[in-house]
This record gives C-alpha cells, sequence and structure tokens, in this order.
C-alpha cells in the first residue's frame, strides 16, 4: 500500500464551512489516487467517515436515524451535514445589518476581515441593489 499524500484532519464546525471540507476532501482523493467514480464510491465514503471526526460522525448518525452512515451517498452526507450547519438567512434581518452598518472614521476596506461577503449578497434587493448601495454610501 502507497503512502498517504497530505493530512485532510477532522471537520471542524465554526472553522470551514462543510463546503470547504468537502474541496479538501476531494483534494485528498485525487492526490491520494482515490478515483471520483462508482466503483470507488464506498471507498471515498469509508475515508470520509472515518476522517471527518468522532463529534461530526455521531452528528451523522443521528441525522440519518434509524439507518445508518454507511447507507447513504457521500452527496446525502454531505447535504446533510450542509443543511444542518448552515441556516438559512433572514432577509430582513440581514437587511437591518446592512442598514446599520457604518464606516468610521479610523475604518476602511483593508481593514475589514477576509470572507465578508460581500455587502448586500443576502438582502435580495433585485434591481434596487445599486440605489440601496448609493443611498447608503451617501446617507
Amino acid at each position: 500500500m502507497a503512502a498517504k499524500l497530505g493530512v485532510l484532519g477532522e471537520f471542524r464546525p465554526g472553522v470551514e464551512r462543510i463546503e470547504e471540507y468537502m474541496d479538501r476532501f476531494t483534494l485528498y482523493c485525487a492526490e491520494n489516487g482515490i478515483a471520483n467514480n462508482a466503483e470507488a464510491a464506498d471507498r471515498r465514503k469509508a475515508i470520509f467517515l472515518t476522517y471527518i471526526g468522532a463529534t461530526t460522525y455521531s452528528l451523522l448518525k443521528n441525522l440519518v436515524r434509524p439507518g445508518k452512515p454507511q447507507e447513504k451517498s457521500i452527496n446525502d452526507l454531505r447535504d446533510l451535514l450542509k443543511s444542518h450547519f448552515e441556516s438559512k438567512k433572514i432577509t430582513i434581518a440581514e437587511r437591518f445589518i446592512y442598514y446599520k452598518r457604518q464606516q468610521r472614521e479610523e475604518g476602511d476596506y483593508s481593514r475589514l476581515p477576509v470572507g465578508t461577503p460581500p455587502v448586500g449578497s443576502q438582502l435580495r434587493l433585485g434591481d434596487y441593489l445599486n440605489t440601496a448601495l448609493r443611498d447608503q454610501l451617501v446617507c
């Protein structure tokens, strides 16, 4: 058996999103020569369930009850984790946060945290977005 390349590590909710972990998992499998096809699906799922960590595995067991995580596809497991960890944004709450946002005298864009979603991305303003952005900058 060939040596494993790279370190995947367990999924850490609150530190990374499940989509980011799945991206890393896909890269890990590709680097270690584990195909992304039907024949290798059970092997990929076994590796995934092994590496996600005890806490996330226990959570998955609760989410798939009365079944077992091994009985689900890896895409189903990802979707279960995604729906559990990623809450749906409430439009009115996002708009409130947006409209309360103010640039302070000492503030500038370079001080925004990395990964901050684009302003207005969750507001569902549609055609009104440009006007809302202008009003927020001017007022």
